[in-house]
C-alpha cells in the first residue's frame, strides 16, 4: 500500500492541476487550455479516469451537442417553421377543395403554434445537453484534482438549481386574485406553485379559474429585475390550456402564449407571506378570441391583455 502512494505522490508532480476558465479546461502547470475534444483524448488515456461517470456523461453530453448527433434538431426546427409559416400565409390550402384538405380530418391550419413547439423543443434539447456537460466537467474535474492532488472538492457546480429541485425549501405558493392574465391566460383567480431558481428567477405551475365559466392550467418562467421579494419589474412567458363554457353548451378549449411585462408592488409585508399589487400588460397569441386578427392566420390571434392583480407570495 505504501508504494502505492509512493507511485501516486510521484505521479502527481507529472500531472496538471485543472480548472475551468473561459468555457475550457486550463491546465495551471503548462499554462494550457484544452477544447472539448482535446481535454477528452486526454482522459482517455488515462486508466482512472475513462471509465469516470462524471466523464462518461461529459462526453455523452458533448457528442449530443455536435451536428452529426443532432442534425435531426434541426429537421424538426426548420420544419415547424416551414408548417407554421405555410399554415399563416396560405390558410387557403386547408379549405375545402385547398391542396392540404383531407376530408373527415381536422384540417385546421398550423399556425404559431407549430412555431412555438418546434423552437421550445429544440432550444430545450440544446440547454439540457449543455447543462449536463456543464455540470459533469466541473464535477470531473473536481474528481480529478482530489484523486491526484488530494484537493477538497468544491460544491459549487453551474446551474445549481438543478440538486436544488428535491428539496421543499425551494418550493414556494402564491395566489393571485383580480385580472390574473400572465400564467393561465384569461383568469380571475390563481394558485401557483413556484420553483426557486434564484431570487429574481423562477419557474412555475399554476392553475386558474375564471369566475365559473372556465379553468386552465399553465406553466413558465418569470424573471424579476430586483427581487421576487421586493418592488421590482418582471418579465414572464408562458404556456397555457383552458376551458371556457357557460353551462349550456359544449366548453371550449383553448391555447395561449402569453408574454407578461409588468411592475410589482409590496403593500404589505409579513413574517411568513408578502402581499403585492402586480400592474401590467400580457401580450397573448390564442386562440381565445377577443377580437378578431386575421393577419396571423384563422385559427389563432394577437391579444393585448391588461394585468391587474393583488398576489400573495409565500
Amino acid at each position: 500500500m505504501g508504494h502505492f502512494y509512493l507511485i501516486l505522490i510521484l505521479a502527481s508532480f507529472s500531472l496538471s492541476y485543472f480548472s475551468i476558465r473561459d468555457d475550457k479546461v486550463y491546465d495551471a502547470k503548462n499554462n494550457q487550455l484544452y477544447n472539448s475534444e482535446s481535454f477528452i483524448s486526454l482522459l482517455n488515456q488515462d486508466s482512472d479516469f475513462y471509465n469516470n461517470q462524471n466523464f462518461k456523461i461529459y462526453i455523452k453530453s458533448h457528442k449530443n451537442l455536435q451536428f452529426k448527433k443532432n442534425w435531426w434538431t434541426h429537421l424538426i426546427l426548420i420544419g415547424s417553421w416551414g408548417a407554421g409559416l405555410e399554415g399563416i400565409n396560405h390558410p387557403e390550402r386547408w379549405e375545402e377543395g385547398g391542396d392540404n384538405y383531407n376530408l373527415g380530418d381536422d384540417n385546421s391550419p398550423p399556425g404559431i403554434d407549430n412555431i412555438i413547439i418546434g423552437s421550445v423543443f429544440y432550444v430545450s434539447y440544446y440547454k439540457y445537453n449543455q447543462i449536463r456537460k456543464e455540470r459533469s466537467l466541473y464535477k470531473l474535474i473536481q474528481d480529478y484534482n482530489h484523486f491526484y492532488f488530494q484537493k477538497d472538492r468544491e460544491q459549487n457546480p453551474p446551474y445549481s438549481f438543478v440538486d436544488n429541485v428535491g428539496n421543499i425549501d425551494y418550493w414556494k405558493l402564491s395566489a393571485s386574485v383580480g385580472a390574473s392574465t400572465e400564467k393561465v391566460g384569461a383568469s380571475t383567480l390563481d394558485i401557483s406553485l413556484d420553483f426557486k431558481i434564484t431570487n429574481k428567477d423562477y419557474f412555475y405551475f399554476s392553475y386558474g379559474n375564471f369566475l365559473i365559466l372556465g379553468q386552465g392550467i399553465g406553466a413558465g418562467y418569470k424573471h424579476y429585475l430586483k427581487s421576487r421579494y421586493n418592488h421590482s419589474s418582471f418579465l414572464g412567458i408562458s404556456f397555457s390550456g383552458s376551458m371556457i363554457g357557460d353551462g349550456n353548451s359544449m366548453p371550449r378549449t383553448g391555447k395561449s402564449c402569453n408574454l407578461a411585462l409588468g411592475q410589482s408592488i409590496k403593500i404589505l409585508n409579513r413574517a411568513r407571506e408578502s402581499l403585492f399589487v402586480n400592474i401590467g400588460l400580457v401580450v397573448s397569441y390564442t386562440n381565445i378570441r377577443f377580437y378578431e386578427n386575421s393577419g396571423l392566420g384563422k385559427k389563432y390571434s394577437l391579444e393585448i391583455l391588461p394585468l391587474i392583480n393583488l398576489e400573495t407570495r409565500f
